[in-house]
């Protein structure tokens, strides 16, 4: 028996229709998605296109859009054999058997509908190997997997999918809302996080992601409230530590709370004691320094560009070097740096009982951390003291990763405020090199040339760039008529970002003078260059105060850009000035506001007047020591074998 009643006889609807189930068949999944949207806006009433909709969900693996579309169709039309068959199959493999049982059973007394019943897709014509071959489809575990491998846009994809099956998963609003922060959607991001706070109300961990949304939306006071709750709720001390020094040195100081967590955790933290079962009888015949690397994130890290120039500039007849990686094995940058040390071990999976010990037996003289992210799991190796010394080197002094240490390597003019360990000033030999293989040469004149305004460039990052900063950046422009701020050098900058900023710099009189270039592409081997494209197309390159860029500074300098730096507050674990100096850009460090207004205005009518001044300052920075690795790597080596007396 077919469908005789309530017919639509609109022939373009029903060619709609048609036409979906003919590219269905066809696996033209994107035609089937249009043609079905057209037929929707024609006739919304009609039942055939939500079952359509719903079979193309399937095909992209959506169950719970699925789910959703086709019960819309069942709504209208409860008689549809099709419409309850593919009720039945998608049930079925989403897991929910007595719903897939209850629909397969409406199926066998209802109407067919002509159209549908032409519909050719596997897996939706056997429900009985359906329900007998039925795994449960995880997108929670694809979304983990995806976050895990910086892939935040599938992460994102499949928490959305298993939210439309499962809603009530705290853990899985936590990952929701982990990424879309890392892919700059920051409202989005906090509410998801909220979510997850509402299901669990005493989850530590879900106050210390809310803070670090917070302070990536520009919300600092926010933030040090839901890290301080945090560590009030935590029983897991090393963990929200560990996550809150992320961002100690972007807080207000003091911070009573992270300052006595830490302080209450050291009393129960001791060096590791190994049982004589775990001491390795490995003697080390070699006479050179031994030096131990202790690295992360080198596959992915801009910051890491220097690892490579390292590992060649290293002097072979005076240091071994042993690396214990926390990065993924089957990475790029790993594979290619494996052959260039003396042993690799891949750590990630190593606890720290038995790093130490495998550090232990190398008999390091020197163990140099030079880990980019604050997450200190290993925080327990270096208290350890697995070498006769522990050098901390280009890492945020502040927070957690202010302990341990035996030295802090560092190129500066101010020492650690609070440190805990000695400070070796090592002014342009700890300033890494970036070797200038490779990159392009820079050629033409700056873009005030051509466009006959000053542009200012900066990095889109709303946790760097406080209203005390963009109010100096707002004096620099009020001061230069025409002149403009151009934000970018990241992937994408959401509208809700370039708001923020609209309004924050209109608050200081700088409204419609800011413009956002996010970068071309992302993609591993293309994100350099595009980050190149971004600074040629500025005049003056603006780094944040007191906390400053890393490596992006380099990519402007080798640019030909002239890039203003501040000094006020000066890290030594951060790498801004230390750049400048190593490129011989000294004089463009700012000691307070008003001189880095000042100089800035100098380097913007220096630039104006002189057509020839990109080319002459890439030919000095191109020669300099910041990517002069054999230069570089001579001042480099004598410093560790300082440190190694």
């Amino acid at each position: 028996m077919t469908d005789q009643t309530n017919q639509n006889t609109d022939p373009v609807y029903q060619h709609q229709i048609a036409n979906a189930v003919r590219c269905i068949n066809n696996r033209d999944l994107d035609g089937a998605a249009d043609a079905c949207g057209a037929a929707l806006q024609r006739d919304s009433e009609r039942y055939e296109v939500y079952f359509l909709f719903a079979v193309v969900a399937y095909l992209v693996n959506d169950l719970g859009r699925a789910i959703e579309m086709a019960n819309k169709g069942h709504e209208i039309n409860p008689n549809c054999v099709e419409g309850c068959d593919i009720l039945a199959h998608i049930h079925a493999y989403a897991g929910n058997l007595n719903d897939s049982v209850f629909f397969g059973k409406l199926a066998t007394a209802g109407v067919s509908c002509p159209v549908l019943s032409t519909l050719n897709v596997e897996g939706l014509n056997d429900l009985s190997k359906a329900m007998d071959d039925v795994e449960r489809v995880s997108y929670k575990v694809e979304a983990l997997r995806a976050f895990y491998a910086e892939n935040y846009d599938l992460c994102v994809s499949s928490c959305e999918k298993e939210m439309r099956l499962n809603n009530g998963d705290a853990e899985l609003f936590q990952v929701y809302g982990r990424g879309l922060l890392k892919l700059g959607f920051f409202t989005r991001g906090i509410a998801a996080l909220h979510g997850a706070l509402h299901l669990n109300p005493d989850d530590a961990m879900v106050y210390a992601r809310l803070g670090e949304g917070y302070v990536l939306r520009g919300e600092r006071e926010l933030a040090v409230t839901c890290f301080d709750k945090a560590l009030e709720l935590s029983d897991d001390a090393i963990g929200i530590l560990s996550i809150a020094s992320q961002y100690a040195h972007l807080m207000p100081k003091p911070w009573k709370a992270l300052d006595s967590g830490i302080k209450k955790w050291l009393k129960t933290v001791s060096p590791l004691e190994m049982s004589p079962e775990d001491q390795s009888t490995e003697e080390n015949s070699s006479k050179n320094i031994q030096i131990g690397l202790l690295i992360d994130r080198a596959c992915s890290s801009e910051e890491f560009r220097y690892l490579e120039p390292w590992f060649w500039e290293i002097d072979r007849s005076r240091f071994d070097l042993h690396v214990y990686s926390l990065d993924r094995p089957e990475d790029d940058v790993p594979a290619k740096l494996r052959g260039l040390s003396e042993t690799w071990v891949d750590a990630n999976d190593v606890n720290s009982k038995t790093l130490v010990a495998a550090m232990s037996a190398r008999e390091l003289d020197l163990l140099v951390d030079v880990r980019i992210r604050n997450l200190d799991t290993f925080a327990g190796v270096v208290l350890a003291h697995p070498a006769r010394k522990t050098v901390a080197w280009n890492l945020v002094s502040a927070g957690i990763r202010r302990h341990g240490y035996d030295v802090t390597l560092h190129d500066g003019a101010k020492k650690a405020r609070n440190s805990t360990s000695m400070e070796y000033v090592a002014t342009s030999a700890a300033a890494p090199a970036l070797t200038r293989d490779g990159l392009p040469q820079i050629e033409g004149m700056s873009p005030v040339q051509t466009l006959n305004h000053i542009t200012f460039g900066a990095m889109c990052d709303l946790s760097k760039v406080t209203p005390t900063v963009a109010k100096v950046w707002s004096t620099l422009l009020l001061q230069i008529p025409g002149s403009r701020l151009l934000l970018g050098n990241v992937g994408e900058i959401p509208q809700e970002i370039k708001s923020r900023f609209q309004e924050m710099f209109s608050a200081f009189g700088c409204v419609g003078r800011i413009d956002f270039a996010p970068l071309n592409s992302t993609a591993p081997a293309e994100v350099l260059l595009s980050r190149l494209e971004f600074m040629v197309s500025t005049d003056v390159y603006l780094d944040t105060f007191p906390v400053g860029g890393s490596v992006e500074l380099s990519d402007a300098l080798w640019s030909g850009v002239t890039v203003i730096g501040h000094s006020g507050d000066e890290q030594p674990g951060s790498l801004g000035n230390a750049l400048l100096r190593a490129a011989g850009q000294d004089r463009w460090i700012a000691k307070n506001d008003k001189s880095y207004v000042s100089l800035a205005v100098e380097a913007a009518e220096k630039i104006t007047k002189d057509p020839a001044w990109r080319a002459g300052m890439h030919e000095s920075v191109r020669n300099s020591r910041l990517f002069d690795t054999k230069q570089w790597g001579g001042a480099l080596n004598e410093v560790l074998e300082k440190l190694a007396e």
